[in-house]
């Protein structure tokens, strides 16, 4: 469980606990999710940032050395570069990331309601695409 806690967070760079819950554990209880995460921060490899306005709702990121531990492992071959390194760094970029990462959640809870195979990482966030002469879009997602 906790390596696959890195694995989402290294994914979609920032998650609330919520988020992290519903996309992989929606079955089981609070606790399941709270404590690896919780050990994971202890351990240097997680943190977080409290969302203002939020009534203390915490969103969750890889730290730099959790940054560097999944940086090689083969879920992130090919993905674009840009951790969230830190709370302000987060703060930055949560309205958008969390948005999509919500859409993501939708689509898991519809696939989990028909039976159909779906999981944390079968959605890809900010995929970038050559348009040539060396421009590029970034677009939000790629569902496999």
């Amino acid at each position: 469980m906790p390596q696959q806690l890195l694995a989402v967070l290294a994914h979609h760079r920032e998650a609330t606990f919520q988020q992290l819950h519903l996309l992989m554990r929606p079955y089981t209880t609070r606790q399941s999710m709270s404590a690896p995460l919780n050990r994971l921060r202890r351990q240097g490899l997680v943190d977080f940032t409290v969302l203002p306005h939020s009534m203390r709702t915490r969103t969750w990121y890889l730290s730099p050395v959790g940054i560097q531990i999944t940086r090689d492992w083969t879920l992130m071959h090919g993905r674009p570069r840009y951790p969230i390194t830190s709370a302000s760094a987060a703060s930055m970029k949560t309205t958008h990331t969390l948005t999509v990462l919500r859409t993501h959640l939708t689509f898991a809870a519809d696939a989990r309601r028909r039976g159909d195979e779906h999981g944390a990482l079968d959605w890809t966030p900010e995929v970038s695409h050559a348009l040539g002469d060396g421009e590029r879009i970034i677009a939000d997602t790629l569902m496999h």
